[in-house]
């Protein structure tokens, strides 16, 4: 069953946590691709237009959307397309969401 953003951010919000790219679209847009077979060029496009439709929350001083808390599998952290189209580096976003673990929850 997919979610809307919000319900998917509202979700994460509760319980503090991040979510993968790959997990995010299966939530938000469709079946994933098979493990292995992320294409960022062809998969995050759908998956980041969804998140961005999402509404805002200030956390821990940052106005955030849904797109925040999509995250890379290995590092746990947006990628390097979301701080450049953001007002906040790396760095702020670490303070804010570092300790905050990957969704479990199917």
């Amino acid at each position: 069953m997919l979610l809307t953003p919000d319900e998917l951010f509202d979700h994460l919000m509760s319980y503090q946590e991040l979510i993968s790219y790959r997990n995010a679209y299966g939530k938000l847009v469709g079946p994933p691709p098979p493990r292995g077979s992320w294409r960022k060029v062809v998969h995050s496009r759908p998956l980041l237009d969804k998140a961005r439709q999402s509404g805002s929350k200030v956390v821990n001083g940052l106005r955030i959307q849904l797109d925040a808390l999509i995250v890379t599998q290995a590092d746990r952290e947006p990628s390097d397309g979301h701080f450049n189209a953001n007002g906040y580096d790396r760095a702020r976003w670490r303070a804010a969401f570092g300790a905050w673990t990957l969704c479990q929850h199917p």
